[in-house]
This record gives C-alpha cells, sequence and structure tokens, in this order.
C-alpha cells in the first residue's frame, strides 16, 4: 500500500470514528444517498468480519458485567451510574459499573469524556457487538 493510500486511510478511518462518536455517522452517510451508504455499509461488514477471530477472543476474556457495559455503551451513550440507565441496561450497582469500567480502561476499551461520558475506543468493536451479539447487523 502506498503511503498516500494509507493516509487517504487513516484520515477516513479518523472521520468515521469522529462521527460515530458524536452519534452523526448515519446523517452523514444519508447525506450521500443509498448507493455511498449501502457501500459503507458492506465495507464495515467486511470489516468486522476480518475482526471477527480478534474480537471473539476478545470478548471470551471479559466478564459478565464488562460485557453488559459495552453492550449498553453499544446501544446508547448516557450517564452509565444513573439509576436510569443502570436498571434500563441491567448493569447492577454503581460499584460494580465502577470495577467494569476500570478493568475496560486498563485493556484500553474505554475511554472518559468530559467527567462520566464513557466511549468505547475501539472503532469498529461496537459493529461487532451489534452484529455478532446482539445479531442486528448495521443498515
Amino acid at each position: 500500500m502506498s503511503p498516500r493510500r494509507y493516509d487517504k486511510t487513516s484520515l477516513n478511518l479518523m472521520v468515521i470514528e469522529r462521527l460515530h462518536r458524536q452519534g452523526a455517522l448515519v446523517a452523514y452517510l444519508d447525506l450521500f444517498g443509498t448507493p455511498t451508504k449501502a457501500s459503507f455499509v458492506q465495507a464495515l461488514a467486511r470489516i468486522v468480519s476480518a475482526e471477527d477471530a480478534r474480537y471473539t477472543l476478545l470478548w471470551d476474556e471479559l466478564s459478565v458485567r464488562q460485557k453488559a457495559l459495552l453492550i449498553a455503551l453499544t446501544k446508547e451513550s448516557g450517564n452509565v451510574f444513573s439509576e436510569a440507565y443502570r436498571r434500563e441496561h441491567q448493569l447492577g450497582a454503581a460499584s460494580s459499573v465502577q470495577g467494569a469500567i476500570a478493568r475496560l480502561k486498563e485493556r484500553e476499551l474505554l475511554d472518559v469524556r468530559h467527567g462520566q461520558e464513557y466511549t468505547i475506543t475501539d472503532t469498529f468493536l461496537p459493529y461487532w457487538i451489534a452484529q455478532v451479539v446482539l445479531k442486528n447487523p448495521p443498515s
């Protein structure tokens, strides 16, 4: 791969990651119409498929609480310590959430922004969780 191609690929991944974190990825793709969105979804499915073995190994090493937190964050962002969020996603006590966060941060799977807004650091892991764990492929 030429350095120029690599730079374009890196830039595209950075844009995708930023849009994903801002919750604007689908809206951005909708601006470009169905063919662009369809090709993006196909490319995303290929990436998720290529990373399946790595994500499966990672997933198998996580505790039930860590998995539950990653699933919750895949479904929606929010204050993971709030009573309503923990109840809706069956996360248990705030201390359990704190423990899961600490271990996921040690594995560099979570990042915190603005105090209590947690995000999954791997751009494609939420898509893998949605597709493989939740059986909800991107559309």
